[in-house]
Parts: C-alpha cells; structure tokens; sequence
C-alpha cells in the first residue's frame, strides 16, 4: 500500500519517535568507552577464535572493566544477535543520587555462540558489586540467556520474553530516566539513532522495522536502545529475598553484596 511505502521511506516522520534525539542528547557525556568486536563469518570454524578472543578480552575489555569504581553496584542489560544484527550488553553503575551512569557499551558483530558466552561470563565474573542482568531471551538469545541463568542464578538473572506487553510496561520508565537525567550514556550518534527506533504503534512503544548503517558501517536496527532499556529495568530488579517453594530463601548479604549460591544452603533450608 501507499501508506506502508512512504513508512518504510521514511522510518522516522512524524511525531512517532518515542524517545526524541533532544533526550538523549542532554544524558550523553563524553568519555564512556563505547568496544566493538566484530569478525567474518568463517572466523565460527577458526579453532583459535577462543584463544583470540582471550587476548582481545585481556587487552580491550579487562583495563575498562579494572576501571570501573569498586564501592557501587552494577546491572547489565544485553539485546542478543547472531549474524544478521549486533548483540549489544550496555554496563550500568549506581551514581551519585538516583542516577546510573554507563561504565561501558559492547557490540559484537557475528561472534559465535561461544565466544558471545565467554565474553559474557568474563564481565559478569569481573563486574564490581554485580546486583542484575537482564537479558532479551526471544529466538537465538535464549540459549545464551539460559547459559548466564544456570551460571549465575536466579536472584542475578533473568531471561526476558521481550513481548509487546513487556515494552509497554518498561519503556515508559526508561524514557523517565532520560526526562529525569537519572541515566548517563556515551557520546554516541549510534545509540541516537537506534533510540529514534522506538516508535509508538497504537499508544504502545515498540522497535521500528527499519535499520541505519553505524559508524563501523554494518546496519543496525535499534540494538543499543533495546540493551539499555533491559539495563535499565535491571536496575529496578530487586535483589533479595526472594522465595523459592523447594529450596527456601535465598539470601543477600548485606556485608558484602553476594548472594547465597545453592551450595551454600544448610540442610535444613533444602528440606524445608
């Protein structure tokens, strides 16, 4: 039809942007570290890809994760792709008052499965304080959010069903964040133009169809938007208690922000 010409002409006419660049633009800072991963396709059968990517994890991702402030907690929110688009995990920290500042952005583009999950478990391993993570479980993402679920647990993960029902009851409070400047993110035209991708459709916020081509040249379709906003509703998460019919409580302590894993249960708690 005409109508659904012109839309795909033009993505973004009209007042259908729901997070305008203005927004955006007043939460942005300069110097948050935005890394970028990114190999040909045949690099999935190269048996050395684990040992590389070891060697860029130590030379690229440990110095910015040794970084990052120590006395504050952290939540990761990823958006998951494969092949076709990026996978993006966005590192948020508690800041001064109620904001969260972005200690760091990663877009990998086509890294296999497994070398996606040891970067994964690298920085959930090494993350100070890590309080939440949140990850987008539709299609190929829910093995590797199942992966982070089983490792880590469930007061630390959640595997998310990113429906149109779960946008509409998290968007709203993310778009807050930037209204409030309670969140702080990198200088980026990138993160711009995937947040100009969320569009409301019938009152509700949900990902535009269309794509941009990014500053390393690959298109991209809103990624970054979609791993803040999981980043963002794990900082909403609550961290304990919280009950389980067959293994009783699970407890945070307050000394010093870990949870108690499975094998730290008495008897007693895993037969009540």
């Amino acid at each position: 039809s005409m109508e659904s010409a012109l839309r795909n002409a033009f993505p973004r006419m009209g007042s259908g942007v729901y997070i305008a660049r203005m927004l955006v633009e007043r939460c942005m800072v300069e110097g948050i570290p935005i890394l970028r991963y990114a190999k040909p396709p045949e690099w999935v059968h190269d048996n050395n890809r684990k040992a590389e990517a070891a060697t860029w994890i130590a030379d690229m991702l440990k110095p910015v994760i040794d970084g990052i402030p120590t006395f504050s907690r952290t939540v990761l929110g990823q958006d998951f792709g494969r092949s076709g688009d990026l996978s993006v995990i966005w590192v948020l920290q508690a800041d001064s008052g109620k904001a969260w500042r972005t200690r760091f952005v990663l877009e990998l583009r086509c890294i296999p499965f497994d070398v996606q999950q040891q970067i994964l478990f690298f920085i959930m391993d090494n993350l100070p304080l890590l309080h939440h993570a949140k990850f987008d479980a539709r299609g190929n993402g829910q093995g590797h959010a199942e992966a982070a679920l089983q490792k880590y647990g469930l007061a630390r993960v959640e595997c998310v069903m990113a429906t149109a029902s779960w946008y509409a009851a998290n968007f709203p409070a993310y778009k807050a964040a930037y209204e409030d400047k309670t969140i702080i993110v990198p200088k980026s035209e990138d993160i711009i133009a995937d947040h100009r991708r969320v569009i409301l459709v019938k009152g509700n916020p949900t990902m535009d169809e269309g794509r941009d081509k990014g500053s390393d040249g690959g298109w991209r379709h809103g990624d970054s938007a979609i791993a803040g906003l999981l980043a963002w509703a794990a900082t909403k998460s609550e961290a304990a208690p919280i009950e389980f019919e067959s293994l009783g409580r699970i407890r945070e302590s307050a000394q010093t922000g870990d949870y108690a894993g499975n094998e730290r249960f008495s008897r007693t708690e895993f037969m009540s």
